[in-house]
């Protein structure tokens, strides 16, 4: 949700993804035990707000841009993919202090992560 006021548009988005359950019919049960592990791992909770500001209308504009990424993202270590990237993205810290790393996932059991994006676009 956005309005631009003369040279200023400031907005704010929020994205909520909850998967649902797999259906057994049909399906082996090797197929289904798949599944059933994949099903909360695209659950996502997405908030940006931003403001742009268009000094030549949009010849000459910058975005400015906060984000709060929680589960599966497109900014942050859950859109590192190893088929894309070529690596894993880096663990989480340890739950307790000197115990073993947690392994990254796009869990929203895992912290969110925070974004900032400053774009400036100029057309000649």
């Amino acid at each position: 949700m956005g309005y631009r006021f003369d040279f200023i548009a400031p907005y704010v988005a929020y994205d909520y993804f909850q998967s649902s359950g797999c259906d057994a019919s049909g399906v082996t049960p090797a197929e289904f035990a798949a599944c059933n592990g994949n099903v909360e791992s695209a659950n996502s909770r997405n908030f940006k707000a931003g403001v742009s500001l268009f000094f030549n209308k949009n010849a000459n504009h910058l975005n400015i841009e906060f984000g709060d990424n929680h589960g599966l993202s497109a900014y942050g270590p859950s859109s590192i993919t190893a088929a894309t990237a070529g690596y894993v993205p880096a663990s989480l810290d340890p739950v307790a202090p000197r115990g073993p790393r947690r392994a990254f996932t796009n869990s929203l059991a895992n912290p969110a992560f925070k974004s900032l994006l400053v774009q400036w676009t100029l057309y000649l």
